[in-house]
Protein backbone atom coordinates (compact mmCIF):
# COMPACT_ATOMS: atom_id res chain seq x y z
CA UNK A 1 0.00 0.00 0.00
CA UNK A 2 1.33 3.45 -0.93
CA UNK A 3 2.32 5.84 1.83
CA UNK A 4 0.25 9.01 2.42
CA UNK A 5 1.29 11.61 -0.13
CA UNK A 6 2.41 14.29 2.32
CA UNK A 7 3.36 12.80 5.62
CA UNK A 8 1.86 13.86 8.94
CA UNK A 9 4.99 12.98 10.91
CA UNK A 10 5.45 15.60 13.64
CA UNK A 11 9.26 15.48 13.43
CA UNK A 12 10.36 17.74 10.56
CA UNK A 13 13.03 15.55 8.97
CA UNK A 14 10.81 12.46 9.03
CA UNK A 15 7.98 14.45 7.44
CA UNK A 16 10.22 15.72 4.65
CA UNK A 17 11.81 12.35 3.89
CA UNK A 18 8.49 10.49 3.99
CA UNK A 19 6.90 13.02 1.66
CA UNK A 20 9.72 12.72 -0.89
CA UNK A 21 9.47 8.91 -0.81
CA UNK A 22 5.68 9.02 -1.09
CA UNK A 23 5.96 11.02 -4.31
CA UNK A 24 8.72 8.77 -5.68
CA UNK A 25 6.55 5.76 -4.87
CA UNK A 26 3.85 7.09 -7.20
CA UNK A 27 6.20 7.80 -10.12
CA UNK A 28 7.39 5.41 -12.79
CA UNK A 29 10.68 3.69 -11.99
CA UNK A 30 12.30 5.30 -15.05
CA UNK A 31 11.44 8.80 -13.82
CA UNK A 32 12.73 8.14 -10.29
CA UNK A 33 15.93 6.70 -11.77
CA UNK A 34 16.34 9.82 -13.91
CA UNK A 35 15.96 12.15 -10.91
CA UNK A 36 18.42 10.10 -8.83
CA UNK A 37 20.92 10.04 -11.70
CA UNK A 38 20.83 13.84 -11.82
CA UNK A 39 21.14 14.20 -8.04
CA UNK A 40 24.06 11.79 -7.82
CA UNK A 41 25.76 13.11 -10.97
CA UNK A 42 25.76 9.58 -12.40
CA UNK A 43 23.83 9.79 -15.69
CA UNK A 44 24.80 6.29 -16.83
CA UNK A 45 24.11 4.42 -13.59
CA UNK A 46 21.14 2.23 -14.46
CA UNK A 47 19.36 0.77 -11.47
CA UNK A 48 17.39 -1.77 -13.48
CA UNK A 49 18.93 -3.50 -16.49
CA UNK A 50 17.38 -5.53 -19.29
CA UNK A 51 19.73 -7.92 -21.16
CA UNK A 52 19.01 -10.11 -24.15
CA UNK A 53 21.00 -13.38 -23.98
CA UNK A 54 23.48 -12.16 -21.34
CA UNK A 55 26.99 -13.52 -21.86
CA UNK A 56 29.43 -14.88 -19.28
CA UNK A 57 27.02 -17.34 -17.69
CA UNK A 58 27.21 -21.15 -17.48
CA UNK A 59 23.94 -21.29 -19.36
CA UNK A 60 22.61 -18.47 -21.51
CA UNK A 61 18.97 -17.52 -20.92
CA UNK A 62 16.96 -15.67 -23.52
CA UNK A 63 16.82 -12.56 -21.33
CA UNK A 64 17.61 -11.23 -17.87
CA UNK A 65 16.06 -8.43 -15.80
CA UNK A 66 18.45 -7.48 -13.04
CA UNK A 67 18.72 -5.00 -10.17
CA UNK A 68 21.25 -4.90 -7.35
CA UNK A 69 21.37 -1.58 -5.56
CA UNK A 70 20.72 0.03 -2.21
CA UNK A 71 20.28 3.79 -2.03
CA UNK A 72 19.98 5.25 1.46
CA UNK A 73 18.83 8.81 2.17
CA UNK A 74 19.78 10.88 5.21
CA UNK A 75 17.75 14.10 5.36
CA UNK A 76 18.58 17.14 7.47
CA UNK A 77 16.26 20.08 7.94
CA UNK A 78 18.86 22.37 9.50
CA UNK A 79 22.12 23.73 8.13
CA UNK A 80 25.50 22.61 9.41
CA UNK A 81 24.15 19.66 11.40
CA UNK A 82 25.53 16.66 9.47
CA UNK A 83 27.67 14.42 11.71
CA UNK A 84 30.34 12.07 10.39
CA UNK A 85 29.61 9.51 13.14
CA UNK A 86 26.04 9.05 11.91
CA UNK A 87 27.19 8.72 8.30
CA UNK A 88 29.80 6.09 9.26
CA UNK A 89 27.05 4.16 11.04
CA UNK A 90 24.89 4.26 7.91
CA UNK A 91 27.78 3.01 5.77
CA UNK A 92 28.48 0.15 8.18
CA UNK A 93 24.84 -0.91 7.99
CA UNK A 94 24.89 -0.52 4.22
CA UNK A 95 27.90 -2.84 3.99
CA UNK A 96 25.96 -5.46 5.93
CA UNK A 97 23.29 -5.68 3.23
CA UNK A 98 23.85 -8.85 1.17
CA UNK A 99 24.11 -9.08 -2.63
CA UNK A 100 24.28 -5.33 -3.25
CA UNK A 101 26.54 -4.07 -6.03
CA UNK A 102 25.62 -0.37 -6.09
CA UNK A 103 25.69 1.41 -2.74
CA UNK A 104 24.95 5.08 -2.27
CA UNK A 105 24.20 7.21 0.77
CA UNK A 106 22.49 10.43 -0.36
CA UNK A 107 22.82 13.20 2.22
CA UNK A 108 20.07 15.73 1.52
CA UNK A 109 20.32 19.08 3.36
CA UNK A 110 19.52 22.78 2.84
CA UNK A 111 23.23 23.73 3.13
CA UNK A 112 24.68 25.97 0.42
CA UNK A 113 27.97 24.04 0.39
CA UNK A 114 28.95 20.46 0.99
CA UNK A 115 28.99 19.79 4.76
CA UNK A 116 32.45 19.33 6.25
CA UNK A 117 31.49 15.93 7.65
CA UNK A 118 30.89 14.62 4.13
CA UNK A 119 34.15 16.12 2.86
CA UNK A 120 36.18 14.60 5.71
CA UNK A 121 34.54 11.21 5.28
CA UNK A 122 35.86 11.11 1.68
CA UNK A 123 33.85 8.04 0.68
CA UNK A 124 32.70 7.79 -2.95
CA UNK A 125 29.51 6.10 -1.84
CA UNK A 126 28.41 9.24 0.05
CA UNK A 127 26.90 11.95 -2.15
CA UNK A 128 25.64 15.28 -0.84
CA UNK A 129 22.94 17.37 -2.48
CA UNK A 130 20.78 20.19 -1.23
CA UNK A 131 17.05 20.60 -1.73
CA UNK A 132 17.64 23.10 -4.51
CA UNK A 133 19.59 20.37 -6.34
CA UNK A 134 16.55 18.12 -5.97
CA UNK A 135 14.34 20.82 -7.48
CA UNK A 136 16.80 21.23 -10.36
CA UNK A 137 16.76 17.46 -10.97
CA UNK A 138 12.96 17.56 -11.01
CA UNK A 139 12.96 20.50 -13.42
CA UNK A 140 15.32 18.67 -15.76
CA UNK A 141 13.14 15.56 -15.62
CA UNK A 142 10.05 17.62 -16.49
CA UNK A 143 11.64 19.69 -19.25
CA UNK A 144 11.34 18.91 -22.93
CA UNK A 145 13.69 20.25 -25.56
CA UNK A 146 13.77 19.84 -29.31
CA UNK A 147 15.33 16.34 -28.99
CA UNK A 148 12.51 14.81 -26.91
CA UNK A 149 11.05 12.93 -29.89
CA UNK A 150 14.18 10.78 -30.32
CA UNK A 151 15.33 10.85 -26.70
CA UNK A 152 15.34 7.70 -24.59
CA UNK A 153 14.33 9.74 -21.53
CA UNK A 154 11.03 8.93 -19.88
CA UNK A 155 8.35 11.49 -20.77
CA UNK A 156 6.45 12.29 -17.54
CA UNK A 157 2.69 11.94 -17.54
CA UNK A 158 0.45 14.80 -16.40
CA UNK A 159 -0.13 12.98 -13.11
CA UNK A 160 3.62 12.66 -12.55
CA UNK A 161 4.10 16.35 -13.36
CA UNK A 162 1.42 17.34 -10.86
CA UNK A 163 2.96 15.16 -8.15
CA UNK A 164 6.41 16.65 -8.64
CA UNK A 165 5.06 20.21 -8.70
CA UNK A 166 3.31 19.55 -5.41
CA UNK A 167 6.53 18.15 -3.96
CA UNK A 168 8.42 21.32 -4.94
CA UNK A 169 5.68 23.47 -3.38
CA UNK A 170 5.90 21.37 -0.22
CA UNK A 171 9.69 21.81 0.01
CA UNK A 172 9.27 25.55 -0.49
CA UNK A 173 6.58 25.74 2.21
CA UNK A 174 8.99 23.97 4.58
CA UNK A 175 11.52 26.76 4.04
CA UNK A 176 14.08 24.45 2.41
CA UNK A 177 14.56 26.39 -0.83
CA UNK A 178 16.49 29.59 -1.24
CA UNK A 179 15.24 31.36 -4.33
CA UNK A 180 18.24 33.66 -4.61
CA UNK A 181 18.01 36.62 -6.97
CA UNK A 182 21.75 36.72 -7.70
CA UNK A 183 21.75 33.67 -9.90
CA UNK A 184 21.96 32.98 -13.62
CA UNK A 185 19.25 31.11 -15.51
CA UNK A 186 21.02 28.98 -18.13
CA UNK A 187 18.76 27.89 -21.00
CA UNK A 188 19.20 25.47 -23.89
CA UNK A 189 19.63 27.94 -26.73
CA UNK A 190 20.23 26.44 -30.16
CA UNK A 191 17.45 28.70 -31.45
CA UNK A 192 17.21 31.14 -28.54
CA UNK A 193 20.76 32.55 -28.84
CA UNK A 194 20.39 33.85 -32.40
CA UNK A 195 16.92 35.13 -31.46
CA UNK A 196 18.40 37.07 -28.54
CA UNK A 197 21.12 38.66 -30.65
CA UNK A 198 18.45 39.74 -33.13
CA UNK A 199 15.61 41.00 -30.91
CA UNK A 200 17.08 41.20 -27.38
CA UNK A 201 14.54 38.86 -25.79
CA UNK A 202 13.93 35.21 -24.92
CA UNK A 203 10.68 33.55 -26.02
CA UNK A 204 9.33 30.19 -24.91
CA UNK A 205 6.04 28.38 -24.30
CA UNK A 206 3.45 30.41 -22.35
CA UNK A 207 3.53 30.27 -18.53
CA UNK A 208 6.80 28.32 -18.39
CA UNK A 209 8.05 28.47 -14.81
CA UNK A 210 11.50 29.83 -13.89
CA UNK A 211 13.06 30.65 -10.55
CA UNK A 212 13.78 34.31 -9.81
CA UNK A 213 17.11 35.12 -11.48
CA UNK A 214 19.10 38.23 -12.21
CA UNK A 215 20.74 37.15 -15.48
CA UNK A 216 20.31 34.70 -18.34
CA UNK A 217 22.96 32.63 -20.11
CA UNK A 218 22.68 30.67 -23.34
CA UNK A 219 23.94 27.11 -23.79
CA UNK A 220 24.40 26.10 -27.42
CA UNK A 221 26.90 24.07 -29.41
CA UNK A 222 28.42 22.56 -26.26
CA UNK A 223 29.23 25.97 -24.75
CA UNK A 224 27.75 28.63 -22.50
CA UNK A 225 27.96 31.81 -24.52
CA UNK A 226 30.16 34.54 -23.07
CA UNK A 227 27.39 37.14 -23.34
CA UNK A 228 25.32 37.18 -20.12
CA UNK A 229 22.42 39.68 -20.31
CA UNK A 230 20.42 41.09 -17.40
CA UNK A 231 16.79 39.95 -17.06
CA UNK A 232 14.75 43.15 -17.23
CA UNK A 233 11.18 41.87 -17.04
CA UNK A 234 8.81 39.26 -18.38
CA UNK A 235 5.26 38.53 -19.52
CA UNK A 236 3.93 35.02 -18.83
CA UNK A 237 1.75 34.88 -21.93
CA UNK A 238 1.13 37.28 -24.79
CA UNK A 239 0.15 37.03 -28.44
CA UNK A 240 2.96 38.68 -30.39
CA UNK A 241 1.09 41.16 -32.53
CA UNK A 242 0.55 44.91 -32.19
CA UNK A 243 -3.23 44.50 -32.05
CA UNK A 244 -3.18 42.06 -29.14
CA UNK A 245 -0.50 43.96 -27.20
CA UNK A 246 -2.51 47.20 -27.41
CA UNK A 247 -5.60 45.37 -26.10
CA UNK A 248 -3.74 44.19 -22.98
CA UNK A 249 -4.80 46.66 -20.30
CA UNK A 250 -2.98 44.71 -17.58
CA UNK A 251 0.51 45.52 -18.84
CA UNK A 252 2.79 48.14 -17.32
CA UNK A 253 3.67 50.92 -19.76
CA UNK A 254 7.34 49.96 -20.06
CA UNK A 255 6.40 46.32 -20.73
CA UNK A 256 3.85 47.38 -23.34
CA UNK A 257 6.42 49.55 -25.10
CA UNK A 258 8.95 46.74 -25.04
CA UNK A 259 6.45 44.30 -26.51
CA UNK A 260 5.42 46.71 -29.25
CA UNK A 261 9.07 47.22 -30.21
CA UNK A 262 9.61 43.46 -30.18
CA UNK A 263 6.58 42.57 -32.31
CA UNK A 264 7.47 45.38 -34.70
CA UNK A 265 10.87 43.81 -35.34
CA UNK A 266 9.33 40.36 -35.70
CA UNK A 267 6.82 41.65 -38.25
CA UNK A 268 9.42 43.54 -40.26
CA UNK A 269 11.68 40.48 -40.42
CA UNK A 270 8.81 38.14 -41.32
CA UNK A 271 9.67 36.09 -38.22
CA UNK A 272 7.44 32.99 -37.86
CA UNK A 273 6.94 33.77 -34.14
CA UNK A 274 4.91 36.85 -35.03
CA UNK A 275 1.24 36.46 -34.12
CA UNK A 276 1.73 33.44 -31.86
CA UNK A 277 1.34 33.02 -28.09
CA UNK A 278 4.58 33.03 -26.07
CA UNK A 279 6.16 33.85 -22.75
CA UNK A 280 8.60 36.72 -23.25
CA UNK A 281 11.60 37.59 -21.08
CA UNK A 282 13.17 40.96 -21.83
CA UNK A 283 16.97 41.06 -21.71
CA UNK A 284 19.62 43.75 -21.87
CA UNK A 285 21.05 44.01 -25.36
CA UNK A 286 24.50 42.63 -26.21
CA UNK A 287 25.78 46.24 -26.41
CA UNK A 288 24.25 47.41 -23.12
CA UNK A 289 26.78 48.32 -20.40
CA UNK A 290 24.98 46.13 -17.83
CA UNK A 291 25.37 43.02 -20.00
CA UNK A 292 28.25 40.85 -18.80
CA UNK A 293 30.85 39.80 -21.39
CA UNK A 294 33.20 37.06 -20.26
CA UNK A 295 36.64 36.72 -21.81
CA UNK A 296 35.59 33.42 -23.36
CA UNK A 297 32.74 30.94 -23.68
CA UNK A 298 32.46 28.27 -21.00
CA UNK A 299 33.13 24.91 -22.66
CA UNK A 300 31.10 21.88 -21.63
CA UNK A 301 33.62 19.14 -20.83
CA UNK A 302 31.29 16.67 -19.10
CA UNK A 303 31.37 13.19 -20.61
CA UNK A 304 29.99 9.81 -19.62
CA UNK A 305 32.10 6.76 -18.83
CA UNK A 306 31.76 5.70 -22.46
CA UNK A 307 33.15 9.05 -23.62
CA UNK A 308 29.81 10.42 -24.81
CA UNK A 309 29.18 14.10 -24.14
CA UNK A 310 26.63 14.91 -21.43
CA UNK A 311 24.58 18.03 -22.18
CA UNK A 312 25.02 20.69 -19.52
CA UNK A 313 21.45 21.91 -20.04
CA UNK A 314 18.44 20.03 -21.37
CA UNK A 315 15.82 22.63 -20.53
CA UNK A 316 17.18 25.04 -17.94
CA UNK A 317 19.40 25.10 -14.89
CA UNK A 318 20.71 27.69 -12.46
CA UNK A 319 24.17 28.72 -11.29
CA UNK A 320 25.27 31.50 -8.91
CA UNK A 321 26.20 34.75 -10.63
CA UNK A 322 29.49 34.80 -8.70
CA UNK A 323 30.47 31.48 -10.29
CA UNK A 324 29.85 32.88 -13.77
CA UNK A 325 31.81 36.05 -12.97
CA UNK A 326 34.82 33.89 -12.06
CA UNK A 327 34.93 33.01 -15.79
CA UNK A 328 35.70 29.29 -15.49
CA UNK A 329 37.04 27.57 -18.58
CA UNK A 330 34.72 24.55 -18.36
CA UNK A 331 31.34 23.54 -16.99
CA UNK A 332 33.07 21.18 -14.54
CA UNK A 333 34.91 24.17 -13.08
CA UNK A 334 31.66 26.14 -13.07
CA UNK A 335 29.82 23.45 -11.09
CA UNK A 336 32.70 23.16 -8.66
CA UNK A 337 32.62 26.92 -8.06
CA UNK A 338 28.83 26.84 -7.74
CA UNK A 339 28.63 24.13 -5.13
CA UNK A 340 32.00 24.18 -3.40
CA UNK A 341 32.52 20.51 -4.29
CA UNK A 342 34.06 18.49 -7.07
CA UNK A 343 31.69 17.01 -9.64
CA UNK A 344 32.54 13.79 -11.43
CA UNK A 345 30.84 12.03 -14.30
Amino acid sequence: MANPLFSTYSQGENRITASILAVFERLSFALVEQILQALLQEPETQLLTFDNQPAGLTTVPDARIRASFSYWIETKRGRGVVKAKQLRGHLKALDAEPFVEKQRLLVLTPDAKEPGAVVRLNDQRVVWANFQDLVTAIEQALSLDETWVISERHIPTERERDLLRELVRFLNSEGLLELAQEQVLVVAARLALPMYTTVGAYMCQPNRSFRPSSHMAFYAGGRIDRCIPVIQGSVDEVTLSEEHVRLRTDLAEDIREGLLALVGRLRQEGNPNYGHLYKVIFLSSPEAPETIHLAHDIRNDRVSQSGKAIAFVQGQRYVPLASILAAPETTTELLSLASGRSHST
